[in-house]
């Protein structure tokens, strides 16, 4: 049945998941916090270099988003026979994108990738959903899709605002989907586990209703048992760990080192994406936390070797290593980046030219 909301909400940014538990003024700080800090000294050649670039698309997020617009386009269109075809497919496999992603999770980001975000997009899609499961009640795909959609959901209604601007009504909506979610995929998640997708949903709900360390270990020892390789759970619960959620000051930065010193080569790439993750909210995260730049050091080197292609690997790359100041690295990554600037690995273009003049010539 199609969930109708009555309230008029703001408009939500993605990654902006509020915990109503903490204190609410610092709970919603920027979803970037600091965005990567101030950048110092950018003089005038600099910014005539930023002014110039272009954005570059790399070969393998083109086809990440190629992959994504054509399983968005089938849902549209209600081609749920080819949907199940392509998540059996991606789960049995266990594939992954050039850039280590899995299929199975860039496949429900597709299915989620939506023209805006408004009360009609989500009611359309959940109008389709609910057909999808109409004509295959089993579908353990369809339930892990609407799961996300009902997570997105929650978020949206929630809106973008400090805590004290929500009202009353809009809380409980928030929780009733969240409850919603948790209801469609919690039970998909037990020893039977086949789509990791599933275990991502319930993280995210297990963000949005506050859940106990033990509740969170309980559900990390299922993911990881099931899914040992599967980094986004890592990242996911390291996000968790930040002091505006779940977290005190040193925890997630304690996970993450538990994970990369535990899980061999695996968990260094995996410290890697959660740094990769959570960058933006320090002015330097090896400065202003308690992330360490030798384990991410190894990491890199096994990323870059095992995904050369992906430009936005290399790019975030070359960020964190201008971060932990380790120019030789820093100055050998913008030698193979040139003039690619890839938007999303940056906070502006002014910081890819700063950083690149610093890893160049050492001038900060």
């Amino acid at each position: 049945m199609t969930i109708l909301l009555l309230c008029a909400c703001r408009d939500d940014r993605s990654d902006f998941e509020n915990h109503p538990g903490r204190d609410p003024d610092r709970a919603l700080e920027s979803s970037h916090g600091n965005r990567g800090g101030p950048v110092e000294h950018i003089d005038a050649n600099e910014r005539r270099e930023a002014a110039l670039l272009e954005q570059r698309l790399g070969p393998v997020q083109r086809e990440i988003r190629l992959y994504r617009a054509d399983i968005r386009s089938a849902f549209e269109e209600e081609n749920f026979e080819f949907l199940e075809e392509q998540a059996q497919e991606a789960r049995e496999s266990r594939s992954v994108f050039g850039d280590g992603s899995f299929q199975i999770s860039q496949f429900y980001e597709g299915l989620a990738d939506r023209f805006g975000r408004s009360d009609d997009q989500l009611i359309l899609d959940s109008e389709r959903l609910d057909r999808w499961l109409e004509e295959m009640p089993y579908s353990d795909t369809a339930k892990i899709a609407y799961g996300r959609l009902l997570t997105d959901w929650a978020w949206y209604v929630r809106g973008s605002g400090f805590s004290r601007t929500v009202s009353n009504r809009q809380w409980k909506q928030f929780y009733q989907l969240l409850a919603a979610a948790r209801s469609r995929v919690g039970p998909l998640v037990n020893e039977d586990l086949e789509d990791p997708y599933a275990g991502m949903v319930m993280l995210r709900v297990a963000l949005g209703q506050g859940w106990s360390p033990s509740e969170y270990a309980e559900l990390m020892a299922l993911l990881e048992e099931k899914f040992p390789d599967y980094w986004g759970f890592y990242v996911q619960r390291a996000y968790s760990l930040l002091p505006r959620w779940n977290g005190e000051e040193g925890d997630w930065e304690a996970y993450a080192l538990e994970i990369a010193n535990s899980r061999g080569e695996f968990g260094k790439e995996a410290y890697v994406r959660i740094l990769f993750n959570l960058v933006g909210f320090y002015g330097n995260i090896f400065r202003d936390s308690g992330a360490q730049w030798p384990p991410a050091q190894e990491g890199l080197h096994d990323l870059l070797e095992d995904y050369p292609e992906s430009l936005e690997l290399l790019s975030s790359s070359a960020r964190l290593a201008t971060l932990g100041r380790d120019r030789k690295l820093a100055e050998q990554l913008f030698e193979k980046l040139g003039d690619s600037y890839t938007e999303e690995s940056w906070l502006n273009p002014e910081q890819f030219v700063h950083f690149r003049t610093w890893a160049r010539t050492g001038q900060w």
